[in-house]
């Protein structure tokens, strides 16, 4: 559960299913949850708003995962990430490991998620 008031997440990804299920996993448990299926779009919300935590696919059409958090670092550099992929690969990991990112492989279950986000 958060604490001290609901946290905000941004979640980033090109999949529908993937960003309605981070929704229903997330808002449950008292998260402020909004998602998009686009890096630019990403970027352009956290100009104005803050989210505590971004959870951000790896593969996308417009920009990949690593560049993203690397922008992300420029724009809103207090949020944690959560890297999610369907291409879990060490190299993956390490580079999202490097850019201070946590790593979830897809697919994952609600209570995956759950932890990897109560761990950020």
């Amino acid at each position: 559960m958060p604490d001290q008031g609901a946290k905000r997440i941004l979640v980033v990804d090109d999949e529908e299913i993937v960003r309605l299920s981070c929704i229903r996993t997330l808002k449950p448990g008292g998260y402020e949850v909004e998602a998009v299926d686009d890096a630019y779009e990403a970027l352009s919300i956290l100009r104005e708003r803050h989210f505590d935590i971004i959870v951000t696919d790896f593969k996308m059409p417009d920009m990949d995962g690593v560049e993203f958090i690397d922008m992300l670092r420029r724009t809103s550099p207090s949020s944690r990430v959560l890297l999610v992929t369907g291409f879990a690969t060490e190299e993956v990991k390490e580079q999202a490991e490097a850019m201070g990112a946590s790593y979830l492989a897809k697919p994952f279950s609600p209570s995956e998620l759950k932890e990897a986000i109560e761990g950020l």
